[in-house]
């Protein structure tokens, strides 16, 4: 191996260390505690700078990357399409993760950098059982193993992309179940013993927290409250294969890329909300709720649209787009997505925010 190859894997193994380092730094409970004092921001309402900070680095990231583009695998035939199917399942299966079981919005403090800006309470943290999380406690953790290596093609910067940053996956996720043990306690701890940090206990606990009692999450229980979102992931997706294409690892295409995600978050959050705000059935939920609910039609736009895409590109140039982009376009069109829409709907709908003087809605 060259000297240069040398110094790119060097130049690439301290961005994906940076990564691990900033986010942690910024992730400590110690850290938000600092914070709220100084500044007043909660630590829920902090997951929303937290999230800004991540998608910068993210896309520092992609820029500076040095591809090393020496092969360890090349799969052909009848693997190349197991390994990319497995690469788009499991992108599919972490999106699937964060839509059904999660509350996007709350996950990536977007609702409560909302409602404290309308003077009200975020939607509750609650701890859900529902899907893989029944099983397991941090499946997006999981999910990113396949994630980072089921590429058909991997090249060493890949791998050590994979291995660095699983390792840290690893760390990180063994750090964030004390932490929890500490914020939510004996709850949580039940909920330890009936579950696996990244792999299902079936011999242990195969029925999972099957017997616990935890809220039912509810935001799919009106699957017509999300079709907005549906559709325009599926056309914000083929937009981005007929005029992105499968883009590799070139900064002008990486930012092409990265604005086009912007744009969509403005635009496509901006439709969101024109949409809910016109229809009178999302007019009867609490705050709470069409905050929820908003969010998730920004989070299911971002999904389908990457999976869109992601799928066209297989299918028709048999070879995918570059996978670093995905965090901050995903990131982008979710967190600022749902700012716009709930800008836009609260806009035309300013009695839905609680403290106004008609149409009180109860926190």
């Amino acid at each position: 191996m060259n000297s240069q190859y040398v110094l790119d894997l060097l130049i690439d193994l301290a961005l994906i260390a940076g990564f691990g380092v900033q986010h942690s730094i910024v992730a400590m409970v110690r850290l938000k505690a600092i914070i709220q004092r100084l500044t007043g921001i909660d630590p829920i309402s902090w997951r929303g700078v937290q999230s800004l900070i991540n998608v910068s680095y993210l896309l520092m990231a992609c820029v500076l990357w040095r591809e090393v583009p020496i092969i360890i695998w090349d799969l052909q035939g009848v693997w190349y399409w197991v390994a990319g199917g497995t690469l788009v399942a499991s992108w599919a299966w972490y999106f699937q993760i964060h839509l059904f079981e999660y509350d996007c919005g709350m996950a990536f403090g977007s609702s409560a950098v909302l409602a404290r800006m309308h003077n009200a309470k975020p939607p509750p943290m609650e701890m859900w059982k529902v899907g893989t999380r029944r099983w397991l406690r941090f499946p997006v953790h999981t999910a990113f193993f396949p994630m980072f290596f089921a590429f058909p093609r991997m090249t060493v910067s890949l791998l050590l992309l994979a291995m660095a940053a699983n390792v840290a996956n690893i760390i990180g996720t063994v750090l964030y179940d004390r932490r929890m043990v500490f914020l939510v306690k004996d709850v949580y701890r039940e909920y330890q013993k009936v579950t696996g940090l990244l792999l299902p206990p079936l011999l242990r606990a195969p029925g999972g927290a099957k017997h616990m009692h935890f809220p039912e999450p509810w935001h799919w229980s009106r699957v017509s409250h999300n079709v907005p979102g549906l559709l325009l992931g599926l056309l914000v997706g083929t937009l981005f294969w007929k005029l992105l294409g499968p883009i590799g690892l070139v900064t002008e295409e990486l930012v092409r890329a990265w604005f086009g995600a912007f744009f969509v978050a403005v635009t496509g959050g901006a439709v969101v909300g024109v949409t809910h705000a016109s229809r009178g059935a999302v007019l009867e939920l609490t705050y709470q709720r069409l905050l929820t609910m908003l969010a998730t039609n920004t989070a299911l736009m971002s999904a389908v649209s990457l999976l869109t895409w992601t799928g066209l590109c297989f299918a028709t140039h048999g070879s995918l787009p570059m996978l670093f982009i995905f965090f901050p376009m995903w990131m982008t069109m979710l967190w600022l997505g749902h700012f716009v829409a709930s800008t836009v709907f609260f806009g035309l709908r300013p009695a839905l925010v609680p403290g106004h003087a008609t149409g009180i809605v109860s926190a």
